[in-house]
């Protein structure tokens, strides 16, 4: 009996401290509020941010920076921050990435066969940097979000970060 209920304890204890550090992460995220592209989003960003916000008179772009010189980036820049990494996968890659969807459709009604392939709403990509650091980019349709400059062990918390995004409905 007293093995049964020390057992039992035990199952507890575990449960609840797996339930304790489930929650531990959202702790180290904040929520913020950002407007593009005429449209208002949500986005859990680790703390201990410097928020830049770069802009021109029709896109805008927020950068969340970390002293460690990561960064996340919700942008609706044509060319985000992840360019360069993106570049290095491949021509065919970076092509299909930072395609002119407006041009090739045009290009696509004057062509019978061969057409050009449209890119699709969402693209995702990966990989590391040449300084062994991570990255990552998502193109949801004329807005991106990512991060770089992100060591392998707060990927788990960045990955986490730039899949909250949410578009709030008005």
């Amino acid at each position: 009996m007293k093995i049964k209920l020390t057992l039992l304890y035990f199952l507890l204890l575990v449960t609840f401290s797996a339930i304790a550090n489930y929650n531990l992460p959202k702790e180290k995220l904040k929520k913020v509020k950002l407007h593009l592209n005429n449209k208002t989003f949500e986005l859990c960003v680790p703390k201990g941010y410097m928020l830049s916000i770069n802009y021109t008179t029709e896109e805008i772009e927020y950068l969340f920076r970390y002293q460690d010189s990561s960064c996340i980036y919700l942008s609706g820049f044509f060319y985000c921050k992840n360019e360069r990494n993106i570049n290095l996968l491949g021509d065919s890659i970076y092509n299909l990435r930072f395609q002119n969807t407006k041009l090739i459709k045009e290009i696509n009604e004057l062509l019978t066969k061969n057409k050009i392939p449209i890119k699709p709403d969402t693209i995702k990509l990966k990989g590391i940097q040449e300084n062994q650091l991570m990255w990552k980019d998502i193109l949801l349709k004329d807005i991106s979000v990512g991060y770089y400059n992100v060591s392998k062990i707060n990927v788990a918390l960045f990955d986490r970060s730039i899949s909250s995004l949410k578009q709030k409905m008005k």
